[in-house]
């Protein structure tokens, strides 16, 4: 049997969605990371689906086969459909480590609360890299999933490695506390920045003025103590 396959990619960064997707005509979709798209793009690219190769293109046996499949999975989701209606095979499908527990893919699934899952969404959860059933150990083994745990935050290994979703806030607690050294020490260096920067200007001051104006001109002359340092009172995270 030959099979006619023509795959074509595109990115969508932060093109508008619906500007790439109109006038789209494919079979099916497929979204790479798409938990690091807009929340728009499974819906807008989904509905470009089923719409190549054209209906008058496909043997009448064909049609009718696809078809009814198509009405059976469409009754499952609780729609009302002919019996006579044509309908052809649609597919949106995405891969994606795990998001926060609130973004809108996982609510979409049911993560949380599957009496409130979209049913025409499935979700298939892929083994932790560390699970006693985990996939494709030939390519990645334990050992490699020990050594990345060795380099990552535990919010990070989560996702990463064990194949868990995060809450957004304590996220936000482990970035802030493996990054307060570093926040740290680059206020510091602005503040240096600043200081080196305002001592440069007052420098470049003095050489023009007489030497009575050096006098009046102390330390304190490079950050008076009525002049506001901008780089102090802020913080790396608010």
């Amino acid at each position: 049997m030959i099979v006619e396959f023509t795959l074509e990619t595109g990115a969508i960064a932060d093109s508008n969605v619906m500007q790439f997707v109109k006038g789209y005509e494919v079979s099916m979709a497929w979204g790479n990371e798409v938990d690091m798209m807009s929340p728009e793009v499974p819906g807008a690219l989904f509905m470009r689906t089923g719409r190549y190769p054209p209906v008058k293109d496909i043997a009448p046996s064909e049609l009718d086969r696809v078809s009814r499949d198509g009405r059976e999975a469409m009754r499952r989701m609780g729609m009302t459909v002919d019996d006579t209606e044509i309908t052809l095979p649609r597919m949106f499908w995405g891969d994606m480590n795990p998001p926060d527990v609130d973004h809108p893919l996982l609510k979409e699934v049911g993560w949380e609360d599957p009496d409130k899952k979209n049913p025409a969404y499935n979700f298939f959860r892929q083994p932790g890299g560390l699970d006693d059933g985990a996939e494709n150990r030939v390519g990645r083994p334990r050992s490699a999933y020990e050594m990345d745990l060795r380099a990552m935050s535990e919010n990070l290994s989560r996702r990463m490695v064990h194949g868990l979703p995060v809450t957004p806030r304590t996220e936000s607690r482990s970035i802030l506390s493996t990054t307060k050294k570093s926040t740290r020490r680059i206020s510091r260096l602005r503040r240096r920045q600043v200081v080196a920067s305002r001592s440069a200007s007052m420098a470049a001051a003095l050489h023009r003025r007489p030497s009575a104006s050096r006098r009046r001109t102390g330390r304190n002359a490079c950050w008076p103590s009525s002049s506001r340092n901008p780089a102090r009172g802020r913080r790396g995270f608010r």
